[in-house]
């Protein structure tokens, strides 16, 4: 009898949680998904960038956990990533604007991003162009 009232218990929280607007459970699933991140200008590989995944959701009972790497020599970063309609992927690598995107669905299984190194700071000189 304990075991049937504890199923009643949790069948109920569950209707509660499926029934409060914005607070229920997520049904995803994970996909590899490899990410060359390169310098905009040589197209060399970027070693040591971070790329990571966010899932921006709100009072969901089972989020997937932020998927964050950085790059190898070859500029790759793999990760696991959840197929959830809101995604924000975040390219960072020191000495390097970052970018952010948004997507959302499938991830793809290869991208390149392309990132442009920072702006000169005051004093410091322009880089020479070839």
């Amino acid at each position: 009898m304990t075991l049937l009232r504890f199923a009643a218990m949790v069948s109920i929280v569950v209707a509660q949680s499926l029934s409060m607007g914005g607070c229920g459970i997520l049904l995803y699933s994970h996909y590899p998904s490899q990410v060359t991140v390169r310098d905009a200008e040589t197209h060399a590989p970027i070693l040591g960038a971070s790329v990571s995944v966010f899932y921006p959701y709100m009072m969901e009972l089972n989020l997937p956990k932020v998927a964050s790497v950085v790059t190898d020599q070859q500029g790759v970063a793999k990760l696991s990533v959840a197929d959830l309609d809101f995604q924000i992927w975040r390219f960072n690598a020191s000495g390097y604007v970052g970018q952010e995107q948004r997507r959302g669905g499938t991830p793809p299984q290869e991208m390149s991003i392309d990132l442009l190194r920072d702006p000169p700071k005051n004093g410091d000189p322009l880089p020479k162009s070839n």
